[in-house]
């Protein structure tokens, strides 16, 4: 990637069973995450330089991967104020 990012949509069906391992730096090196495709809204957070994708991973259990870290703040980011617009 020729700049940092710290923001990406992954979109993939759940039957691809897809997964992107992000990097810090570029050519793959210094792993730091992986963002997993799964029907939830999930935060992945950091900047990464470069990715790997990989489609075919048999999908993991929601329930084992615990709440996500910044589960809190994007709960009440969706809620709106009593007598807010939609």
């Amino acid at each position: 990637m020729p700049a940092p990012a710290g923001c990406g949509n992954f979109v993939a069906n759940k039957q691809d069973g897809c997964e992107a391992r992000l990097f810090a730096e570029p050519n793959c090196r210094l792993y730091m995450n992986t963002a997993v495709f799964i029907p939830e809204d999930r935060a992945v957070g950091g900047l990464w330089r470069s990715m790997s994708l990989r489609c075919g991973v048999p999908a993991p259990d929601p329930a084992a991967l615990g709440s996500p870290p910044l589960g809190e703040l994007m709960k009440n980011a969706k809620k709106r104020p009593k007598g807010g617009r939609r």
